[in-house]
């Protein structure tokens, strides 16, 4: 994890997007794509799959993408401005 640019992320509150979908999450977005093995993204898939009611083989997504809330979802840029 030390190659992980924290320094550049979006910030926001939301919730899980798995069972119990528990809200007060706040989610980090990198500006930076770090690649993946294969082997790790089967071995993420399998554990998802694992939670009772979902499917990552077939849906991809255990809920459809919520509709942005203007009051409640601010998102927060944490790094240098241009």
């Amino acid at each position: 994890m030390r190659i992980v640019d924290i320094n550049k992320r979006w910030m926001y509150k939301g919730s899980m997007s798995i069972p119990p979908c528990e809200k007060g999450v706040v989610w980090n977005v990198l500006s930076t794509i770090y690649p993946i093995s294969k082997e790790h993204l089967r071995l993420f898939k399998k554990i998802l799959s694992l939670n009772k009611g979902y499917d990552m083989a077939k849906t991809g997504n255990y809920r459809l993408t919520q509709k942005p809330n203007s009051e409640n979802n601010v998102v927060i840029f944490n790094g240098p401005s241009k």
